[in-house]
């Protein structure tokens, strides 16, 4: 992180509660004194393969928006990079879990993974490409910072020791601080608008991370609407130390799965249905529409209040 008036010193320091949330949640807390169970953990590397995936797909299309030769080659190398992870995956937590590739892919994603990826792939088609860098960065930034602190905390499980050195580790350090530069150096040339609205991709993606890790812990699955509605308060009610950000409070959407063919019309008149990423697309391009200023002052329909966690991480 650069000086206090760069954008990603004022990226971080809107995330305080998130990231504090983070470190105390108790899949964090497990990894460090072992207390994790491992069925947890194994559900949570399978369903980091499945992201992983989808993130290089996001990587890539950044890649091909990038304004220059130099980002398109490190977008580029990233994507490939997660995917070289997920391969490596297989080859070392799989084995110790006896998980095939066809039982890897015989896992469908969680609701809350499909959400997260469909939300990255959303903003990565659909805005521009400052927008598309903030919407990735938190996944680069807070495992990095999340790495640190584990490697100083240590894990009396050589399991979770080598899972925490992979991103404590000095070469992963120089993969994120070329995207802090490159946000830093993007950032200079931004309106007081364009970082308002990359400040609320990186913020809902901030989020996406605390509930990515707390899927894991509770090896989230698909159920019922009536149960996802229910999973939606609970996440509500358990992040309710601090305020809800102004661009989540406003969402009007639901998440759509595939199998499923609805249409709801939210506020603003934009309607989205068929599957997971038009129901994401839909959600990002209604709020894109509004200004910070105004988002305050929309106040969800009953049908769609749940979405607030549940639909953006």
């Amino acid at each position: 992180m650069t000086g206090s008036g760069s954008l990603t010193a004022q990226l971080w320091s809107s995330i305080d509660a998130t990231y504090g949330a983070i470190v105390e949640h108790p899949f964090i807390a497990g990894l460090t004194d072992g207390s994790l169970d491992q069925a947890a953990f194994r559900f949570y590397v399978i369903q980091d393969a499945h992201y992983l995936r989808e993130f290089a797909r996001a990587l890539s299309v950044a890649a091909a928006r990038a304004p220059e030769e130099r980002d398109i080659a490190m977008f580029n190398e990233h994507a490939a990079g997660a995917i070289a992870v997920e391969r490596q995956l297989h080859e070392s937590f799989f084995s110790d879990f006896g998980v095939s590739e066809a039982d890897v892919a015989a896992t469908p994603m969680a609701p809350t993974n499909v959400a997260y990826t469909s939300s990255l792939l959303a903003v990565a088609y659909a805005g521009s490409f400052p927008e598309a860098l903030a919407a990735l960065l938190p996944c680069y930034w807070i495992y990095w910072e999340v790495g640190k602190q584990l490697l100083e905390r240590g894990s009396p499980d050589a399991l979770y020791r080598r899972w925490i050195a992979t991103y404590g580790s000095e070469e992963y350090a120089a993969i994120v601080q070329a995207v802090l530069a490159l946000t830093d150096r993007v950032g200079e040339n931004l309106s007081t608008s364009e970082r308002d609205s990359v400040r609320g991709h990186f913020q809902a993606t901030a989020r996406y991370e605390w509930m990515f890790w707390d899927m894991g812990h509770r090896q989230e699955q698909r159920r019922s609407s009536q149960h996802g509605a229910a999973s939606a308060s609970v996440a509500s009610e358990r992040l309710s130390k601090w305020s809800t950000p102004t661009h989540l409070r406003a969402c009007q959407c639901v998440p759509v799965w595939p199998s499923q063919r609805v249409r709801r019309k939210p506020n603003a008149g934009y309607w989205t249905g068929g599957n997971a990423f038009g129901w994401a697309k839909g959600c990002v391009a209604a709020l894109s529409r509004r200004r910070p200023t105004q988002l305050a002052s929309v106040q969800p329909k009953p049908e769609t209040a749940g979405c607030t966690l549940q639909s953006l991480r």
